[in-house]
């Protein structure tokens, strides 16, 4: 039988930083403890520029990955950086709380983002870790462990949802009032962006809905192919309709993918690749069918007939 190689064009969860602002200390005058606590908040900027380096860096060894260069996000670094920019934080709260009162909470709110965000990109790389253990299995032909692998993955999926709603809802906190110009720019681009993985995230679901019906249309064809070779043909064909089955519905999900608004262009090619692949599934399986009543039926030209449609419909896709 021929291998199906499951690709997907990753689904980014990109978020630029919310970098802060080290604000002047209004009336007050400077004194040892003001500079002390402006040294410790531009330290902490630092570090919380160098987290949006990071997720800079991720999100575009995402848009060109495949899966044989699965992206790395340095979630340790990032966590360390966060860390430390919270020391810093708290430095500057202890030297000169009321001077510095209002840029403080705009740093911790900032930091709350970054904890956020941070363990949703973690999980992205889980969840594209997770896609290319699977491709691994279905190039075995380990359908069975493919389709468990799959429900761990779909599992991830549900974890960066709600991880990307708990960033939203930190990106709301952050006070914009006193954001600069440039800052509102990204701010607002940030918040457009996690809108935009918001909406992509339910064709991902669907997606997946499609391929877990292949998977286990899949698994139940070889099974009845291996009940065909134990000349039990009875549950032979009763496997096979039920295969038959969970490719048309999988045809049918992918139909609606396609009309989609929200279908991504990433993911849009994957969806046309995937439909292809359920539709020729189908026909095979629908073969099988009918060459194992021509096998029962002593018939050898058509039983013939339909093992060539069978390996016809298998190498439809390429």
């Amino acid at each position: 039988m021929r291998q199906t190689k499951y690709r997907t064009r990753r689904a980014i969860l990109s978020a630029a930083t919310t970098a802060a602002i080290v604000g002047t200390a209004g009336c007050t005058g400077q004194n040892e403890d003001t500079g002390v606590a402006e040294d410790e908040l531009n330290q902490a900027a630092d570090y919380i520029e160098r987290n949006g380096v990071l997720l800079d860096e991720f999100e575009e060894a995402v848009s060109v990955s495949t899966s044989e260069t699965s992206p790395n996000f340095e979630y340790t670094t990032f966590e360390q950086n966060i860390g430390q920019a919270s020391r810093h934080v708290e430095n500057a709260q202890d030297a000169a709380p009321d001077a510095y009162g209002e840029d403080i909470d705009f740093f911790r709110s900032v930091l709350d983002y970054q904890v956020e965000i941070g363990e949703a990109n973690s999980l992205v790389e889980d969840y594209l870790n997770c896609l290319d253990t699977m491709d691994a299995m279905i190039s075995a032909d380990r359908w069975e462990d493919a389709t468990d692998q799959h429900d761990d993955c779909i599992d991830t999926l549900h974890d960066i949802e709600s991880q990307t709603e708990a960033s939203v809802n930190a990106l709301d906190v952050i006070d914009r009032s006193d954001l600069s110009q440039s800052l509102e720019f990204e701010y607002n681009a940030t918040e457009n962006e996690l809108a935009l993985v918001q909406s992509e995230l339910p064709p991902i679901f669907d997606f997946h809905d499609g391929m877990q019906l292949l998977l286990e249309g899949t698994t139940q064809m070889m099974d009845s192919i291996d009940d065909f070779e134990d000349d039990n043909t009875g549950a032979a064909k009763r496997g096979l309709a039920r295969a038959e089955g969970d490719f048309a519905d999988a045809e049918s999900i992918y139909d609606q993918l396609e009309d989609n608004p929200d279908l991504s262009d990433d993911l849009r090619p994957d969806v046309i690749e995937m439909k292809c692949f359920v539709s020729a599934f189908e026909d095979a399986s629908g073969h099988w069918y009918n060459a194992i009543e021509a096998y029962e039926n002593r018939n050898e030209s058509r039983y013939m007939n339909e093992l060539d449609a069978v390996d016809a419909a298998l190498q439809r896709c390429g």
